[in-house]
């Protein structure tokens, strides 16, 4: 090596001593990379209370973190990732921004039994606000009790009453059946209060819940709607499940079209029952009584009265009927095949629909079936162009769309493994520097120099050059 250093020249030492230096920077540059830790989530959309409460038993543990997201989120080396989540759930961190019945802990016995049902309503209103925030659309929630308790001269018309806010996470929405299981998880915990009792917002102040005793109002309007579709979407399968297996074809349309019946009716008869063989009913008892008739005047005498009294006992059938709501009330289904079909077949594949769905015609349910044959009708010519132009439009536009869609994600993901490519990089440059030296070395070894004898030869010629005259 000292010989190979000592036959390069003056710029090829300061080049090779160069290339070195570089070699080691970016060396030590790839091993400090691969040395830094990577972070990953450890919480993720948490409120500014909540962020302090972690970030203060991090540092008090000796976790380094770091915020992201506006502080939202929260980071920490991914090695520690799980082993600080377990050690959060075991000090409950954090509390939520609420304190439920660990308030009652360190227990006071000089506390007022007014201040211990302020402290019991707090604690329930916190616990009731953890339970809601652990639903998956909601960020966090408030809730608010007016807990009436009954007194000696308590008339009974104040009732419990209770108010509920939500804060939705973005992009998230609650369906109305969550909206009335917090209505009634909310009733349950507290005492003498009803679910419609319980009034729920949003964050933009905008109600939530219904009123009245959920069954009528306008609230559950898109659960009606949706029950209205779920059943004609399942007559509709049963419908064309029929008609496909009877044509052996799919050329056909079905149309189902359910109205239901939401009124709430209670109905309540009385009917007297006819037993015996006469119709008049049971025998209970009989009783007769003769009376003479009267006293004898003149000689003529009076025929006695005769008396009878009959009891019967009759059967009585009481029906209290209530039709819950939400029936049906009418069931109209359409049918449009193609034509070929006589009438006879017509009328079968009617009868054979109407009983598939269970149609009763005493409730109004009818059924149209319609045999149409197809209409071939030219189109002009321009219409045809436009219509070809359109198709040929989204055909050719669809795959461009993909192909953005495919590029956006390929460079998401070179983004998020910049760290990989940062490695391979530093292991690219280290190459093509090492490649260099070889070559240099090459290079150099290739100029040959003088040895000392042909030097000193050399010398010897040009001292003789210089004695000799100059002609």
């Amino acid at each position: 090596m000292a010989q190979f250093f000592q036959n390069l020249s003056t710029r090829a030492r300061i080049g090779f001593a160069a290339l070195v230096l570089v070699i080691l920077v970016a060396a030590g540059v790839a091993i400090w990379w691969t040395m830094q830790s990577t972070y990953s989530v450890l919480a993720q959309d948490l409120r500014p209370a909540d962020a302090t409460e972690i970030s203060s038993a991090l540092s008090k543990w000796g976790i380094p973190y770091r915020f992201e997201n506006d502080g939202k989120n929260l980071l920490i080396p991914s090695d520690q990732v799980y082993q600080t989540r377990i050690k959060l759930a075991e000090q409950d961190i954090p509390h939520g921004g609420a304190s439920g019945f660990e308030l009652f802990k360190d227990s006071d016995y000089g506390v007022t039994e007014f201040a211990q049902r302020v402290n019991y309503q707090r604690a329930l209103q916190g616990e009731l606000e953890r339970t809601i925030d652990s639903m998956r659309e909601i960020q966090y929630s408030r809730v608010h009790l007016t807990i009436h308790h009954a007194g000696l001269f308590d008339t009974g018309k104040e009732a419990s009453k209770a108010a509920v806010t939500l804060v939705l996470r973005p992009g998230q929405s609650i369906h109305q059946r969550q909206v009335r299981g917090i209505q009634r998880l909310v009733a349950s915990a507290v005492e003498s209060l009803k679910p419609t009792a319980v009034t729920i917002l949003d964050q933009s102040g905008a109600v939530l819940s219904r009123s009245g005793d959920g069954v009528q109002g306008v609230g559950d309007f898109g659960d009606r709607m949706a029950q209205q579709t779920r059943i004609e979407n399942e007559l509709k399968a049963q419908a064309t499940s029929l008609i496909e297996r009877a044509l052996g074809t799919r050329k056909f349309t079905v149309s189902v079209a359910v109205r239901l019946n939401y009124d709430k009716v209670h109905t309540v008869r009385d009917r007297l029952l006819a037993n015996g063989k006469s119709g008049r009913g049971l025998l209970v008892s009989e009783k007769s009584d003769t009376r003479p008739g009267g006293s004898e005047v003149s000689g003529k005498s009076h025929r006695d009265i005769h008396s009878r009294e009959v009891t019967y006992a009759h059967g009585k059938e009481s029906q209290d009927v209530v039709q819950a709501p939400g029936r049906i009330e009418n069931i109209s289904v359409g049918i449009v095949i193609p034509g070929g079909l006589d009438n006879k077949q017509v009328v079968a594949l009617d009868r054979v629909v109407s009983a598939g769905l269970g149609m009763d015609a005493a409730r109004g349910d009818h059924i149209d079936i319609a045999s149409v044959h197809p209409v071939s009708a030219t189109m002009p010519a321009h219409a045809a162009s436009a219509t070809s132009s359109n198709r040929f439009a989204v055909s050719a536009h669809a795959p461009v769309m993909k192909s953005q869609r495919h590029v956006r994600a390929g460079v998401w993901s070179a983004v998020r493994d910049w760290r990989a490519w940062g490695m391979y990089a530093a292991l690219a440059v280290v190459l093509v520097l090492l490649i260099m030296v070889i070559f240099l070395a090459r290079r150099s070894r290739g100029k040959k120099r003088m040895s000392p004898e042909e030097r000193d030869r050399v010398l010897d010629q040009i001292r003789q050059w210089c004695r000799e005259p100059v002609a």
